[in-house]
């Protein structure tokens, strides 16, 4: 496997056990503005099994996502949307996970600057990969 596949997948195992080891640093709820799962998340959940699956959702989907060059035609359009989500996921991973455990406005903060710089580096790269394809 390649160090990326590994890294991953240390990622899908080592983050739950990390929140599991670390629950008694929880926050009190999990923020509901924060994560995949956080809008069902409105009262704390006293063994935060629910903060331990969301942390294992997007190590499994960068996982999941991998493969699918391997049975796709490698258009320039789905490299790009690929490689531009994968990196936007790997930085909300991180958000997501730091949210349990600290509640700061620079999250909020951070979590939109993250979202509107990967929205524009997107739109960006599509437009370049349109503007070669028109030479």
């Amino acid at each position: 496997m390649k160090k990326i596949t590994w890294g991953l997948l240390a990622l899908l195992i080592g983050q739950p056990i990390i929140v599991y080891i670390g629950q008694a640093a929880l926050l009190t709820t999990i923020p509901n503005h924060y994560g995949l799962l956080g809008a069902i998340a409105y009262t704390s959940d006293p063994y935060h099994y629910l903060a331990m699956f969301e942390s294992m959702l997007i190590p499994a989907l960068l996982l999941a996502i991998i493969p699918l060059n391997r049975y796709t035609t490698p258009f320039v359009w789905s490299m790009i949307l690929k490689g531009t989500l994968s990196w936007w996921l790997f930085g909300m991973n991180w958000f997501i996970l730091i949210s349990l455990f600290v509640q700061a406005s620079w999250l909020s903060w951070g979590v939109f600057i993250w979202t509107l710089g990967g929205a524009i580096i997107l739109l960006v790269k599509l437009l370049g990969a349109l503007g070669m394809n028109y030479r």
